[in-house]
């Protein structure tokens, strides 16, 4: 029996599939630089899934590598390619590593901050905390799943108006993320 008028119960998003990550690999493109031909070759080692290698050769980068801007953001863009690779090859656990590293080379590379995100939430960590929410927001405007997410929290603590706001602003924005429909049927 339902009282007329009562409203259906609110159903929780769902988490994700293991390893569906909101952002592809990055386009890459090296600029000449002394750093250029070691870049290509973690690159190339990437695009061949040999991702222990990759991994190996970008630890491996001269401790100075990082303080040129333009090669920090590069060796950022890597990292991510890297974790999206292990991600996709054996779930987010093996990527988490590889997305911290982006985000610390780079925490302005909103693909890699997405995936980290998405990473930690598939993982269930409490590292996913509403400031890492609010900034994936902020980097990712247009991106639906930090509000899906945030909406399931909203979700689990009855927070039903903060819900709606987040479900309707995560349904605003997911024509550009056909993944997203998935959380909102």
């Amino acid at each position: 029996w339902e009282a007329p008028g009562a409203q259906p119960p609110v159903q929780l998003p769902q988490r994700p599939p293991a390893s569906i990550h909101l952002t592809p690999p990055q386009p890459v493109r090296i600029p000449s630089s002394p750093l250029a031909g070691t870049l290509n070759a973690i690159h190339a080692l990437i695009e061949q899934s040999r991702y222990a290698d990759a991994e190996a050769q970008l630890r491996a980068l001269p401790a100075g590598a990082a303080a040129d801007l333009v090669a920090r953001e590069h060796i950022a863009t890597l990292w991510n390619n890297l974790g999206v690779g292990q991600a996709k090859a054996g779930g987010a656990c093996p990527g988490l590593s590889a997305y911290k590293t982006a985000v610390g080379a780079n925490p302005r590379n909103a693909h890699a901050y997405l995936n980290l995100v998405l990473a930690y939430w598939e993982l269930k960590d409490p590292a996913l905390t509403p400031d890492m929410l609010e900034e994936a927001m902020r980097l990712a405007p247009h991106e639906p799943m930090p509000h899906i997410i945030l909406a399931q929290r909203a979700i689990a603590r009855d927070d039903l108006a903060n819900a709606g706001r987040h479900l309707q602003q995560a349904q605003e924005r997911a024509t550009e993320s056909p993944m997203a429909h998935i959380y909102l049927k």
